[in-house]
C-alpha cells in the first residue's frame, strides 16, 4: 500500500510513525462481500492477516453505498457514487496508506479524487479485463486496455499475482508481486497427522 499519504489530508494527522507496530490502512474495492471469487477472497485474506498484525483496516466497498447489479453480472454490485462523496470518507478515514484493489465505480471515483490532491495509492491488478469484456462483449481488446493502463499508471505501484499480469504492464507502471494466501497452519496440522515425507506432494486449490 501507498506510503504515506496521511499528511495529505486537512486536518492533517501527525505524520505516521512507520516505525510503530501498527498503521491505519483504507482499502477502496468494489469487489467485497457478499460476492463470492477469487478476487474478494484474496482482499479478505489481506484484511484478515493484516488485523491479526495489529493493523486498523477499513473497507470502502459497493454496500456502503446505494448500488445495483451489473449487467449481465447481477452478483456484482455497483456503487452510484461520486468523487465528493468518495473523498469525505476518504478524509474522515484518514489513513496511512490507501489501496484501491478494482477498476470500477468505487476505484475511478477514488483515483480521481486522490489524483487531483495528489494523495500516493497503490493498486492491484487482479483480473484480465480486456479479454473478458472482448469475449462478452466484443470490445476490442486495445480500448479497454488503453483505459486500464491509464487507471494503473496513476499509482505509485501495481500490484500483481501472476506472472502473465506483470508482463502485461512492465515498462509502463511500477508492478510489485501480490502473492496468493496459503493457510500454512493447516498444512502443519495436515503434516502431523498424515505420512508424509520430504518428496510427499500437497496440492492446493
Amino acid at each position: 500500500m501507498s506510503l504515506p499519504c496521511a499528511q495529505s489530508f486537512p486536518p492533517p494527522r501527525q505524520k505516521p510513525d512507520f516505525k510503530r507496530n501498527t498503521l491505519r490502512l483504507l482499502l477502496i474495492t468494489d469487489a467485497w462481500f457478499p460476492q463470492v471469487n477469487g478476487v474478494v477472497r484474496t482482499l479478505s485474506t489481506t484484511t484478515e492477516r493484516l488485523k491479526a498484525l495489529g493493523h486498523e483496516v477499513e473497507v470502502l466497498a459497493p454496500e456502503r453505498f446505494h448500488n445495483v447489479p451489473c449487467p449481465t453480472y447481477p452478483e456484482i454490485r455497483l456503487a452510484l457514487c461520486t468523487p465528493a462523496r468518495v473523498g469525505r470518507i476518504i478524509r474522515e478515514a484518514a489513513p496511512d496508506a490507501i489501496h484501491i484493489a478494482t477498476e470500477g465505480p468505487l476505484g475511478m471515483c477514488a483515483r480521481w479524487w486522490l489524483s487531483r490532491r495528489s494523495i500516493g495509492f497503490t493498486t492491484s491488478f487482479h483480473t484480465l479485463f480486456p479479454q473478458y469484456l472482448n469475449v462478452r462483449f466484443r470490445i476490442p481488446e486495445r480500448w479497454t486496455f488503453k483505459v486500464v493502463r491509464r487507471f494503473h499508471d496513476a499509482a505509485t505501484a501495481t500490484m500483481y499475482s501472476t506472472p502473465t499480469l506483470r508482463a502485461m504492464f512492465l515498462g509502463v507502471m511500477t508492478p510489485s508481486s501480490l502473492n496468493r494466501f496459503m493457510d500454512h497452519d493447516h498444512i502443519l496440522r495436515l503434516s502431523s497427522t498424515q505420512s508424509l515425507t520430504p518428496k510427499s506432494h500437497i496440492f492446493v486449490h
